[in-house]
């Protein structure tokens, strides 16, 4: 089986990447056509090989209508809060940091800066959601929990094993409260 996830940035799609790699033991490429991993896995890897979990953030029409003819499997992600998702990018890309624990201060950036980003957001947003077929939103699996049960369904997992990948607590985003809490 051929997995692929088609996701917003910032919508948890390495988190649930990771979890379905680890729960179906399959192999992990994570976004093979970003320009910075271009060359890091094969043709074959990427479109054809068996046991692989593909995670993809990208708006190139052709690549969407490959991703549904080889693979499986795919799992659309978006984000429903479309601020918090543009917050998050606009932290991520200026400190380049995107798999790392934060604290967003909204006096950081412009609200231009973050309006532009959430317009970007929505319009990418739509374009998923256009797609039809396994459609689930980063609030479903982090916040509702409705979602993990769908996702497994769709994909056949029948162990909970790794589900402590999907909780919230491991959301890179830390409020202050958060924080005090845990001190």
């Amino acid at each position: 089986m051929r997995v692929a996830i088609y996701a917003q940035a910032r919508s948890g799609s390495t988190t649930l990447a990771h979890y379905l790699s680890y729960s179906l033991k399959f192999k992990l490429i994570l976004e093979p056509l970003r320009r910075n991993n271009l060359n890091t896995y094969s043709y074959d890897e990427i479109w054809k090989q068996d046991n692989v979990v593909v995670k993809f953030l990208l708006r190139d029409n052709k690549k969407v209508e490959k991703i549904s003819n080889s693979f499986d499997k795919v799992i659309w992600l978006t984000r429903e809060n479309d601020l918090e998702g543009a917050e998050s990018l606009a932290q991520a890309e200026f400190n380049n940091k995107w798999h790392e624990k934060y604290f967003y201060n909204k006096y950081s950036f412009e609200n231009k800066h973050i309006n532009k980003l959430k317009e970007y957001r929505n319009t990418h947003k739509k374009f998923i959601q256009s797609q039809g077929n396994f459609q689930i939103t980063y609030e479903e699996i982090f916040y509702e929990r409705v979602g993990i049960p769908k996702i497994n369904d769709y994909i056949g997992i029948k162990s909970d094993r790794y589900i402590h990948l999907l909780d919230i607590k491991n959301k890179y985003r830390v409020n202050k409260a958060d924080a005090k809490r845990s001190i």
